[in-house]
């Protein structure tokens, strides 16, 4: 209908084509693009103008969110296993159990973001 730009490119991103480098830069929300040829400018400075956008602001809570439930789960999984273990099993065995199967558990989530992306 009239308009030449592609449907996925709003009128506040530029689109930066070459044979070695292709890049979207969305100019109206975000640090400088500029900022990281600048090696005044550390890394944690550039972090930290990246987490003060508007954009990320709103994905801020569900960033706590996950890493709060993430440790609190985390905290409580092993000594929930062993009070399911056998009563006989020493404390250090109940402890290597749980431990083990937690490692395989973290084996099976990153197989799991392998396959799912």
């Amino acid at each position: 209908m009239g308009m030449n730009r592609p449907l996925n490119q709003t009128t506040d991103q530029r689109l930066e084509t070459s044979e070695d480098n292709l890049k979207q830069v969305d100019i109206s929300q975000g640090p400088d693009p500029e900022a990281a040829d600048n090696p005044k400018k550390g890394d944690i400075r550039q972090t930290w103008d990246l987490l003060i956008t508007p954009r990320m602001l709103t994905l801020l809570p569900l960033m706590m969110w996950s890493a709060m439930s993430l440790a609190i789960y985390s905290a409580s999984f092993v000594p929930l296993m062993t009070m399911g273990m056998p009563k006989d099993w020493s404390d250090d065995k109940q402890v290597q159990e749980a431990t083990l199967a937690t490692v395989a558990l973290g084996v099976g989530e990153i197989l799991g973001g392998i396959v799912a992306g």
